[in-house]
């Protein structure tokens, strides 16, 4: 925030004292508006968000500062940070004590120097600039780490869509060995079944002889083709793993 946008409340019953104020703080380009009582202060403090620093008098008779300060400081919010400065006329400990507890940013003896009021006011803007870069920061920080959230997401999202397409493509040379094997197997254990029948039946010894032949012949190709089925199977389950790894 810059100084010129400053809007600053001055809270005082005496208007000679808060004039006097306010003309101190006017060559330093401050807007500065005035209350003679907690109830106006608070009407001008809604009406002007731009409002975020109140010089409050500590012995208001009208509202007691320190319950305006907690009625003033209820309105603050991150994108308004709220600085208080009670003016005491005479040191009060125990107020003190009160109004820290309650969120009050500072005091200041009264009356004192125009260049130590213009220090506690320029105090009081940078612990403002200060908590507004801080929420800048906080949001930046918040957008980045949902930017990365975004991204992960949607990479997680490309990878399972990565995986279950190679999961496709892995089950394709499965099936079809699956389908080969049943396409091949089949026939040749029919033919071993009807040789095993016809075995059975008296056909010569040239015929037997014959029929026995295919049934070897059926085993032996059945045999050599195992290792192969089995081989690939294998080497397919063991891309897969490798995959998932």
């Amino acid at each position: 925030m810059h100084p010129t946008k400053s809007r600053i409340l001055i809270v005082h019953e005496n208007q000679t004292v808060a004039q006097n104020i306010a003309n101190i703080l006017a060559p330093a380009d401050y807007t500065v508006l005035i209350a003679l009582t907690g109830q106006f202060a608070l009407d001008l403090f809604e009406n002007n968000p731009q409002i975020n620093i109140i010089l409050c008098d500590s012995d208001l008779q009208s509202t007691e500062a320190l319950k305006l300060s907690k009625q003033l400081l209820h309105y603050q919010t991150d994108q308004r940070p709220i600085c208080i400065i009670l003016l005491q006329e005479y040191s009060n400990p125990d107020l003190a004590l009160l109004a820290f507890k309650a969120g009050v940013f500072d005091f200041l003896s009264h009356p004192t120097s125009p260049p130590y009021l213009l220090h506690c006011v320029n105090k009081a803007i940078q612990n403002i600039q200060y908590r507004q870069l801080e929420l800048i920061g906080n949001l930046r920080q918040q957008q980045t780490i949902k930017q990365q959230q975004d991204t992960i997401k949607e990479t997680t999202t490309e990878l399972t869509e990565f995986h279950k397409k190679i999961e496709q493509i892995l089950k394709q040379p499965e099936d079809f060995i699956n389908s080969l094997s049943h396409d091949i197997y089949t026939p040749l254990n029919e033919i071993i079944g009807y040789a095993e029948i016809l075995e059975e039946k008296s056909f010569g010894r040239s015929t037997l002889f014959e029929i026995i032949e295919i049934k070897k012949s059926c085993f032996a190709i059945r045999d050599r083709l195992q290792p192969l089925f089995d081989q690939t199977d294998g080497l397919t389950k063991q891309i897969k793993t490798e995959i998932r790894k």
